[in-house]
């Protein structure tokens, strides 16, 4: 069940890129040798959606399921995951603009109580789209 939902940017009216097809990919930020650390997971479901408004960022995680809600703000952390799939998407694109017609959900956040920042989740939601973009490749696609 979607807690928030956020569209990132619209579909553009000519040609763009997408996922070839739907996938589940794990992002991991985490770097535990020593304090501080880095220890930012995500794990983000990518859906085609092309009767969507473009690309869309799905929040699955309750607040009242978010295992550290005393330690952070999963707001933050959230708009840190956009952001991440935002730069992802726009690196992983042959033409620099984001891949479009998708819902990204988030449907795992895993945190340290030490070594989590938010900002750590943008380089972890940027791994996520680059695994999905290397397991499904992309298609070139014009909007109808």
């Amino acid at each position: 069940m979607a807690q928030s939902v956020k569209v990132l940017c619209p579909t553009r009216a000519h040609f763009f890129w997408s996922l070839d097809h739907d996938t589940v990919q794990t992002g991991r930020n985490v770097f535990q040798t020593g304090c501080p650390g880095r220890c930012a997971i995500v794990r983000l479901s990518f859906h085609l959606d092309f009767d969507g408004p473009g690309l869309v960022l799905e929040n699955q995680v309750a607040k009242g399921d978010f295992e550290h809600g005393d330690y952070f703000d999963l707001d933050e952390i959230v708009d840190a995951i956009s952001q991440g799939v935002m730069e992802g998407l726009r690196e992983a694109s042959p033409d620099n603009e984001p891949i479009q017609a998708l819902k990204v959900a988030v449907a795992d956040i895993t945190v340290h109580p030490v070594d989590t920042q938010p900002y750590h989740f943008v380089e972890a939601a940027k791994r996520a789209v680059h695994l999905a973009v290397d397991e499904v490749g992309l298609v070139y696609m014009r909007p109808s």
